[in-house]
């Protein structure tokens, strides 16, 4: 099926929307969910069940997202639609891995890249907001994988402590870690301050603020290589995240979520193409931050 008109691809013209139900994706109750599963986990509770469905959500709620943005581009060029929050979905996928779940969690980090390679969030979101811990999470895994997702803006790389972590993230001595470590974790300790009053001051985990998940994430792939990791003594590493989770299987099939996904396939055969790892993980030296509109 082919949509010739802005009205016919935003409106499914086979369906009678009497309630008028606007459009919504998958990642806002993976969000919600995500959380829901922090707080069980921070009341003492089982919580990787929850977790696995709601990073699910946001994972394959990702790859739609990226989906239309490649559509909104090709069918309404040059307009571009810069809607895909990368700060959250950078804490999904790095629960992803941390989890375990590696062929999923580089997927993500994939699709995460190249929404930020072509613009599909705000420069606000990538450059204002600087984020350099998200941004962190996401060069960290392109040392672990041997691939280049962004040329990342000098902003994001003024951290001594995570220069440092990411030169040496794989070294034997595990002891030469603890430093810059402990230096993250105090970093992490000192941007965990809420946000949202309407100023315009932000901070790298005002989110996901009592989870260190860049400590954990690097962690974890020390660990698939065979790495031991140091001991760290820091209030940031207490329990229930203190150490990494026992790894666990994929999330059952929500059926709701996997309905909508194969309509999307049946709509747009093209779609597991424009998702595939080979598509989402090639680099244009030519597409950097600064195209990204508002």
């Amino acid at each position: 099926m082919r949509y010739e008109s802005e009205q016919d691809y935003s409106q499914r013209l086979d369906v009678d929307n009497r309630l008028n139900a606007p459009p919504i994706g998958f990642t806002p109750g993976g969000y919600r969910e995500f959380w829901k599963a922090i707080g069980l986990a921070l009341n003492g509770d089982s919580w990787q069940s929850e977790m696995l469905e709601a990073i699910q959500r946001q994972y394959i709620g990702t790859a739609m997202d990226y989906f239309w943005h490649v559509k909104f581009a090709e069918i309404f060029s040059p307009r571009k639609l810069s809607r895909i929050n990368w700060t959250s979905r950078t804490e999904a996928m790095a629960m992803t891995l941390i989890l375990g779940l590696e062929k999923q969690g580089l997927h993500f980090a994939f699709l995460i890249g190249a929404s930020l390679r072509q613009g599909f969030v705000t420069t606000k979101n990538l450059i204002d907001e600087h984020r350099r811990g998200h941004a962190f999470i996401i060069r960290l895994i392109e040392r672990w994988a041997g691939v280049d997702l962004l040329d990342w803006p000098e902003v994001l790389k003024d951290r001594p402590e995570y220069e440092e972590l990411l030169v040496m993230w794989d070294t034997v001595d595990q002891a030469k870690l603890t430093a810059p470590l402990l230096s993250a974790s105090d970093y992490h300790v000192s941007q965990m301050q809420p946000e949202g009053d309407g100023s315009s001051v932000y901070h790298d985990f005002a989110s996901m603020n009592v989870i260190p998940l860049e400590i954990l994430l690097l962690f974890r792939l020390r660990e698939s290589r065979g790495l031991a990791n140091p001991t760290l003594n820091h209030p940031l590493l207490t329990a229930p995240f203190g150490a990494l989770p026992t790894p666990v299987d994929a999330a059952r099939e929500d059926p709701l979520l996997f309905g909508a996904l194969d309509r999307l396939r049946a709509d747009w055969p093209d779609f597991d193409v424009v998702i595939s790892a080979d598509s989402v993980s090639q680099f244009d030296a030519d597409e950097s931050p600064s195209t990204c509109s508002t």
